[in-house]
């Protein structure tokens, strides 16, 4: 039985393989933004095999989460986390806000080329969290899961896949080592106003590229392992309404 399993999990894995050399065949204008959507398209692709009962956000994290690597993905966004706590002036968040302002302040003057182990982990920030109900989504649809780098990296795939933009005003060439970082922006409105200073977070195309190999590669591992059939999560036919097939 393992053999007969071990044929379509390496068709599988071996299609998918190719789907990423072609992806990093694209170039021309724009081919960065474009590269992003299919890699975030195989991502999503390969989910499927494994939480195909999830919705698509929860099966997009689950995946990057078990098979990503990733170790920064629970980490909070340090800049995320100040701008909420600006707009929230409650004193429930009153020792929060402290925490925020003194990971703030010891960081260096300059953001430029700053990696992400510099964020707090999500438990470090859950201990000064209040602990009251209607605290726990202080702003509408944001809660403290929504400043995680997992979840700030699926708010990134949908700008990418449904407003074909990055969010943010991130440069990718102020760092080429391929891992998430932030840098320093500064902004002029009006050549007599002050600039605008604000720390820009950046998800490099390369990372969504190591993403892709790390997840399909221990993927593979897994589905060897467990002898799961990987089309067994989708359905295949000549009509577009899987229902009918």
């Amino acid at each position: 039985m393992q053999e007969q399993l071990d044929e379509p999990i390496e068709r599988y894995c071996k299609y998918f393989s190719k789907q990423i050399d072609l992806v990093n065949a694209v170039s021309g204008e724009a081919s960065d933004l474009f590269r992003k959507i299919l890699f975030c398209s195989i991502l999503d692709a390969l989910s499927r095999s494994i939480y195909p009962r999830k919705r698509p956000g929860d099966r997009f994290r689950s995946l990057v989460k078990r098979f990503g690597n990733w170790a920064d993905h629970d980490r909070v966004s340090l800049p995320h986390l100040a701008r909420l706590l600006q707009l929230i002036p409650d004193p429930e968040f009153e020792k929060l806000r402290k925490f925020a302002l003194d990971k703030l302040t010891k960081r260096q003057a300059s953001w430029n080329n700053v990696k992400l182990d510099n964020d707090p982990q999500k438990n470090e920030v859950l201990k000064y969290w209040p602990k009251i109900d209607e605290y726990k989504k202080p702003l509408e649809n944001i809660n403290l899961e929504s400043l995680t780098h997992i979840h700030l990296l699926y708010s990134h795939r949908n700008f990418l896949v449904h407003e074909l933009r990055t969010p943010g005003y991130g440069v990718e060439e102020m760092n080429d080592d391929g891992e998430p970082f932030y840098h320093d922006l500064s902004t002029f409105s009006h050549i007599d106003a002050p600039p605008l200073e604000t720390i820009e977070l950046v998800y490099p195309v390369k990372f969504f590229e190591k993403l892709c190999l790390t997840v399909l590669n221990r993927l593979q591992v897994y589905l060897k392992e467990n002898q799961l059939n990987p089309y067994d999560s989708s359905k295949f036919g000549s009509y577009w309404i899987e229902g009918l097939n």
